[in-house]
């Protein structure tokens, strides 16, 4: 299956007029295979000020997990990205 991902957010950070300042990510084991789990987030001025400061699991606006650390981000934008 071809993915489009790489293509579509190849301009996705604020730097280069997209909506998501930064990408974070780790790895982590489950069940004894590695994965990877990464946190999109997008530029302040998208989310409001309704955003709590203090979160139970995280303050991220997508998150992505998935054996492969590009899949797992292309994940996290999406995810974000549907906010």
């Amino acid at each position: 299956m071809l993915n489009l991902a790489p293509w579509r957010y190849r301009r996705i950070f604020t730097e280069q007029g997209g909506p998501i300042t930064r990408i974070e990510y780790s790895e982590f084991p489950v069940l004894g295979h590695r994965c990877f789990q990464a946190n999109a987030y997008l530029a302040p001025e998208l989310t409001g000020s309704t955003r709590p400061q203090l979160n139970l699991y995280s303050n991220a606006d997508g998150t992505g997990t998935h054996p492969s650390a590009m899949v797992a981000r292309y994940m996290a934008i999406s995810e974000a990205l549907e906010r």
